[in-house]
């Protein structure tokens, strides 16, 4: 059976003799029982979301001591993922093993297992909780520290030569970088 236009069944109804009242568009109420969103919530200081373009990034930056060293881990050498509330998140890769501890780390496994984290970094509690918790009352995902351990032993001989030779540098030059 074909169905015939609003305006048109508007206009049966009132020669039928019913009452009808149009709802205008700005009228029409939100059902009370919305759901969230999850896919809303974008991102927490402890990690950062592809964006665009780069919505499924092809790497995770890892920010280690402040910010001053960054590792790029490769999602197509991800192996595994395991994720324990009460100890933290594990990533296998095929060359190293990265381990992420602290709390409330639920939405960062969910978006690191559907490939979306661009980036990680360690924060502070006490600043983060007072500074995002605000916001809104959810939890506030709080990354207290990540290791990165590589299977090679040679890659880890050969960042602990590049960090001493900075240091070796630092040492000379007297301002902390050799530009």
């Amino acid at each position: 059976m074909e169905r015939l236009p609003k305006k048109f069944t508007d206009r049966i109804d009132r020669e039928r003799g019913l009452n009808v009242i149009p709802i205008k568009q700005d009228e029409k109420k939100e059902p009370e029982n919305k759901v969230f969103d999850r896919s809303t919530m974008v991102e927490q200081s402890c990690f950062k979301l592809g964006k665009g373009e780069f919505k499924y990034p092809h790497s995770i930056k890892i920010h280690l001591n402040g910010g001053d060293t960054t590792k790029s881990m490769d999602y197509m050498h991800l192996r595994d993922k395991h994720y324990d509330r009460d100890a933290g998140i594990i990533l296998f890769y095929n060359n190293a093993t990265v381990t992420i501890y602290g709390e409330d780390l639920d939405e960062l496994y969910r978006h690191l297992d559907n490939r979306k984290v661009a980036a990680i970094s360690v924060y502070e509690k006490s600043s983060l909780q007072t500074k995002e918790a605000s916001k809104e009352n959810t939890k506030v995902a709080i990354v207290t520290e990540i290791n990165v351990k590589y299977k090679d032993k040679d890659i880890e001989q050969e960042i602990e030569e590049m960090r001493q030779n900075a240091f070796k540098n630092k040492n000379q030059s007297g301002n902390g970088h050799s530009r």
